[in-house]
């Protein structure tokens, strides 16, 4: 095997890895949202009325729970996206690579 075909090979196995990637975020994903449904009876109108510590607390953890939801979609996204051009081919990665 030559230069270019090595590429290749690391090249495949880089998607390999990022849609292994995707797929374990999948139930990340999922846990998340449905964590995050547990908390949607915050809103923000009751942030504003929150006396009691609890509430104070919960509204917290909504508000994590939330960006770390948007942030387990987008590595699935993200993950599958990169790592199905990876696995198709990736020939503009492959030829930026091979430039000497």
């Amino acid at each position: 095997m030559n230069k270019e075909e090595w590429i290749w090979v690391a090249i495949r196995i880089f998607g390999i890895f990022l849609l292994v990637m995707a797929i374990l975020s999948i139930p990340r994903a999922i846990a998340s949202i449905h964590y995050a449904s547990i908390f949607q009876s915050f809103s923000g109108s009751e942030v504003a009325s929150a006396t009691n510590g609890t509430e104070k607390f919960a509204i917290k953890i909504f508000d994590a729970q939330r960006s770390h939801s948007i942030r387990s979609i987008l590595e699935v996204i993200v993950y599958g996206l990169f790592g199905f051009y990876f696995m198709r081919g990736g020939k503009a990665i492959h030829k930026i690579i091979c430039r000497e």
